[in-house]
């Protein structure tokens, strides 16, 4: 009985620790989210939004930076290249 009992309490608690989610549409519709925290330490960070959505081919993002003071650019990086490959080394 124990036991059962406190799988009734974990289970109570999992909503309450639900990790943030987006629902992300179809094109041209959009999904969105807007961030001012870091992760994991919720410092201050420049508002950002991220647009998203996929089609049968791709999946389309948009970053908008509305509070950022310093941009990194690379000029090997094309504008549509692939974002994980930037780096700040």
């Amino acid at each position: 009985m124990l036991f059962n009992a406190a799988l009734v309490v974990a289970a109570a608690v999992v909503p309450a620790l639900a990790v943030p989610t987006l629902r992300v549409p179809a094109c041209p519709a959009k999904g969105t989210v807007t961030y001012s925290h870091s992760v994991p330490d919720k410092t201050a960070f420049p508002k950002t939004q991220v647009d998203v959505c996929y089609s049968a081919t791709e999946i389309q993002y948009t970053f908008t930076a509305y509070e950022e003071k310093y941009f990194y650019y690379n000029a090997s990086q094309t504008t549509n290249g692939n974002i994980w490959e930037v780096s700040r080394h």
